[in-house]
C-alpha cells in the first residue's frame, strides 16, 4: 500500500443532482406544478419541495436547541 492510497479521501453517499436541480428550476420558471416537474424528472415530490423552499427547522428539534443568552429573558 502506498502513502497516497492511505490519504485518499473516500467519497460516500450519492452524487449531487446538480443537473436535475437546474432542470427542476427551469420547469418551475415555466409554471409547471411541483408534482408534474417531479414526475418528469423522476424525483420525489418532497425533494422538489425542499429544492424549491429550502430546508425548515422542525419544532421538535428546535425545542432541543439551547437558546442564546441574548434571546433569553433577564432574570427577575
Amino acid at each position: 500500500m502506498t502513502d497516497s492510497s492511505r490519504t485518499r479521501k473516500k467519497v460516500t453517499g450519492a452524487l449531487p443532482m446538480t443537473e436535475t436541480r437546474v432542470e427542476y428550476a427551469r420547469l418551475m420558471r415555466q409554471g409547471i406544478s411541483n408534482a408534474e416537474a417531479c414526475r418528469t424528472l423522476k424525483i420525489n415530490r418532497r425533494t422538489g419541495m425542499r429544492w424549491r423552499h429550502g430546508r425548515t427547522v422542525k419544532k421538535r428539534t428546535a425545542a432541543r436547541r439551547p437558546t442564546p443568552q441574548s434571546l433569553e429573558s433577564p432574570p427577575p
